[in-house]
């Protein structure tokens, strides 16, 4: 997914989650454990997709961070490039 569309989906699921939490739509307890479970399950996918991009090689959200990490592709290509 698309690191834009998915900020923004994550934003509005815990914006759900929150006034599912709060005492917004009615009073019932299962109103408030289903917004609860919304803002834990988008945490939890946070975490796993921060997770699964600093095992790609992504540290940063900018790119120039990202070029200059050791271990980088560019860094990589250039050292494959070097003559023996």
């Amino acid at each position: 997914m698309n690191l834009k569309i998915g900020s923004a989906v994550k934003a509005i699921a815990i914006l759900i989650g929150l006034v599912l939490g709060a005492d917004v739509v009615s009073d019932t307890k299962l109103d408030q454990i289903a917004g609860a479970v919304t803002v834990l399950a988008t945490i939890a996918y946070d975490l796993w997709e921060t997770f699964r991009l600093h095992k790609q090689g992504i540290v940063s959200t900018t790119p120039q961070a990202n070029v200059d990490a050791p271990g980088s592709p560019a860094e990589l290509a250039a050292e494959e490039k070097k003559p023996a």
